[in-house]
């Protein structure tokens, strides 16, 4: 699933979820709401509420929104474009539409739309936690780690809990390589929040750079239980055995890494990590 899609599918599912829009999308139905793990269903019951007639044009452009998800999961874009485009027509003024506009170009790696989409959605409100962490999250894909900060900082203003902000915020932090102390912060809080294998994972590389090696290893191997097809944890993994002198075991786990993703040396050695000399 495209991150930046479940990033905001995060956002909406927490408790807190007033601040993340200027009108929280409130569920036109029960059976046409955020969170659930059947998308099929999802999209159902939203397709009934859309054709029931009996929607306001804010509950009607809510249940376009919520079908979006669907869409995305089930990698459906020009369906998932469909709906982008009824909600803009039916609320041309609200960011909701641009914020859908802005998943869906996250979803095809076109960064640059996603990053324009989520800026017109801010222009019109401000205070769009959707917009601040789909914009953060796309400047980050992107590769522009610095830039991406001040939008999780702002997103963590609007809504403090928010555990995806803090892990984006930790991983921009330790690819930068600045303010680690901060960054193994926002992980810890992230994890207390909502452990996941990215979030340990996230947490292994700030180890890894603070030069925390047993517990970079520790948590890529909770990473690894959780999901044990991400390349980046036998990466970490594999060079913090390495800095401990466990030559055969990093190897095992670089040679694993490579076999799951095999532009992983590449992408490591952007950020100033490469198997040679650490």
């Amino acid at each position: 699933m495209i991150r930046i899609v479940q990033a905001i599918l995060v956002l909406l599912a927490m408790s807190d979820c007033a601040a993340v829009h200027s009108a929280t999308p409130i569920p036109p139905a029960p059976d046409c709401s955020i969170p659930t793990a059947d998308m099929k269903a999802l999209i159902a019951g939203c397709s009934r509420a859309i054709n029931s007639g009996t929607l306001d044009k804010s509950a009607l452009a809510t249940a376009h929104f919520f079908r979006s998800f669907g869409y995305a999961h089930l990698s459906q874009p020009e369906r998932m474009r469909g709906d982008c485009d009824a909600i803009v027509a039916l609320e041309p003024d609200d960011s909701l539409g641009y914020d859908c506009r802005g998943d869906m170009s996250g979803a095809a790696e076109k960064y640059d739309a996603a990053i324009a989409n989520f800026g017109r959605a801010l222009q019109l409100n401000p205070r769009d936690g959707l917009a601040l962490l789909g914009r953060g999250d796309a400047l980050q894909l992107k590769g522009d780690f610095a830039g991406s900060i001040p939008d999780f900082d702002a997103t963590l203003k609007l809504n403090p809990p928010s555990s995806e902000a803090l892990n984006n915020r930790c991983w921009s932090r330790g690819v930068i390589g600045k303010e680690l102390d901060a960054a193994l912060s926002d992980c810890n809080e992230a994890i207390r929040l909502g452990p996941s294998a990215n979030r340990y994972n996230t947490r292994a590389f700030v180890r890894f750079r603070l030069k925390h090696y047993v517990e970079a290893i520790r948590d890529d191997d909770a990473a690894v239980n959780l999901d044990g097809k991400d390349g980046s944890s036998f990466y970490i993994r594999g060079l913090a055995k390495r800095a401990l002198g466990d030559s055969a075991g990093g190897r095992a786990d670089i040679a694993k890494a490579i076999s799951l993703d095999p532009a992983i040396t590449q992408r490591y050695r952007s950020y100033g990590i490469s198997p040679i000399g650490n």
